[in-house]
């Protein structure tokens, strides 16, 4: 009975003692402009290391802290662990607790990288038993970080074709929202837009104005490849200008000069108009004897165009004066 009353005497003083406490501290407070909460964090550490445990007072603490941390921003897309740990008042051996994989995305996404199509390179779609030939283009991109979920894409995006050629339907936005992972990543230009859902699993939808409309032989397009990392940080962007559709088949080339049923002198004219660009070592001119007129012993004459590298840009027109 007497253990009883003195810890309820213990009790009803600790209470009052708390009530002075916490109005001098809400007069200093008021008067010195600090923190209430830092005010009750001070007296509730005050009173748990004053006074030994009562019944009334909790015997486990638990504090939710907000961090802000600088890390360097080499570090960004770099994969930690955390692990916090202590000791009991005891001295006994320290306890801890780990979480693990968890990926530092710093203030921005980090820029991709688009490896084909390349600038100033072709598209061409895929032909059925060509791949040999190289009748088929190759999206392939790697992200160096986890991507948030369904913001990976490539646009399409028209420019400019030569002469009349043109598309007026407007971006076209591949969504690869199976993208998800840091890693290297391709699929194939396989079919017509219509059906590369199907045909491609990266791709999982085609929207922005051009929809699925087929791609213009001829015309050429800003390739644009854009994500958002894991934690939504603005998107990043990698993109290659003056892509070129070659379509399935080659277009025709169009020769002007000489015209038909004309006249040639010793030096003359040839102009000739390209509508897409041609592989490098490809493009030639040849003089071929007639049956007509007077009798030309010769073989074939034929102007090839330089052969370095692997392709070259020439669409347009071109004039060449040939002459001895």
């Amino acid at each position: 009975m007497k253990r009883v009353v003195v810890v309820v005497v213990v009790e009803v003083v600790v209470v009052v003692f708390v009530v002075v406490v916490v109005l001098v501290m809400t007069v200093i407070a008021v008067f010195l402009s600090i923190s209430y909460s830092f005010i009750s964090l001070f007296l509730f550490l005050f009173l748990v290391f004053t006074f030994p445990p009562l019944p009334f007072l909790p015997t486990s603490l638990s504090l939710s802290l907000s961090l802000s941390l600088s890390l360097s921003s080499t570090s960004t897309g770099t994969a930690y662990s955390f692990t916090i740990s202590c000791e009991d008042v005891a001295g006994n051996v320290a306890a801890s607790s780990t979480v693990t994989n968890i990926l530092y995305a710093g203030g921005s996404t980090i820029t991709p990288i688009l490896t084909s199509p390349a600038e100033s390179t072709c598209l061409s779609q895929y032909v059925t038993n060509d791949e040999t030939n190289g009748h088929y283009s190759t999206f392939s991109f790697s992200l160096s970080e986890p991507a948030l979920a369904n913001s990976v894409s490539i646009t399409m995006t028209p420019t400019s074709g030569c002469g009349s050629l043109a598309d007026a339907a407007g971006p076209r936005i591949l969504n690869l929202g199976t993208v998800a992972s840091a890693g290297s990543y391709a699929f194939n230009l396989s079919s017509s837009l219509a059906n590369l859902v199907a045909s491609e699993e990266l791709v999982t939808s085609i929207t922005g104005a051009g929809g699925t409309t087929a791609l213009v032989d001829g015309v050429f397009y800003n390739v644009v490849l854009s994500y958002q990392d894991s934690i939504s940080n603005v998107a990043a962007t990698a993109s290659a200008t003056g892509v070129a559709f070659s379509g399935t088949a080659t277009m025709a080339p169009t020769l002007t000069l000489p015209a038909a049923d004309s006249a040639i002198g010793l030096t003359f004219a040839v102009k000739f108009t390209l509508p897409e660009p041609a592989l490098r070592g490809s493009l030639r001119l040849e003089f071929a004897p007639t049956a007509s007129g007077t009798a030309d012993s010769a073989a074939t004459r034929v102007l090839s165009f330089s052969a370095e590298g692997e392709l070259v840009v020439v669409v347009g027109c071109w004039l060449l004066i040939v002459g001895c």
